[in-house]
């Protein structure tokens, strides 16, 4: 009987471990970079400050990328996160309500908190991480950014950054 017990723990103990480590192989972290100093606050489509960070993939290879955003409090506020890439005339959405989203080999996305949250007023950090099948890739990512004000009809930069300083991660 106590043979048994030992033999049901043992099998209980080596689920867990494979249940955690195929969690892991869903997104297995091969970089990061921290972003601290983002800015957030909206008030109206005419006054708010937005800080947004730019992502480029430097590789041949298609990147995953997760960007993680922690408020002033801790909480992870990333379901805010809003990726964009370029397009006809305007922005296109690649990613909404998700930290998550690919790169493009040599392709680059836009990151920012969505201004729909009225009435917020938010200071942040990121954590940027990337993932990639190619298992020898050892850095693949670079990344800056700016927070940008709205005032009535003046649109301006309030300072620019770069995360890492500048050098891949």
């Amino acid at each position: 009987m106590k043979r048994l017990m030992r033999l049901g723990m043992l099998s209980v103990a080596m689920l867990v471990l494979m249940c955690g480590a195929a969690g892991a192989q869903d997104f297995p972290v091969r970089g990061s970079a921290i972003v601290p100093n983002l800015l957030y606050q909206f008030w109206s489509s005419e006054q708010s400050i937005d800080s947004y960070i730019t992502i480029t993939n430097i590789t041949n290879v298609a990147v995953k990328c997760r960007v993680l955003v922690y408020d002033h409090s801790g909480n992870d506020i990333s379901s805010y996160g809003i990726a964009l890439t370029g397009g006809n005339g305007n922005w296109a959405t690649v990613s909404t309500g998700s930290a998550d989203f690919e790169i493009p080999a040599h392709g680059s996305r836009f990151f920012h908190l969505a201004n729909t949250y009225p009435l917020k007023s938010i200071i942040a950090h990121a954590i940027i991480e990337w993932s990639a099948d190619d298992a020898k890739l050892r850095k693949a990512l670079i990344a800056g950014g700016w927070t940008f004000f709205v005032m009535g009809n003046s649109n301006f930069s309030h300072g620019n950054f770069l995360v890492n300083h500048g050098d891949p991660f």
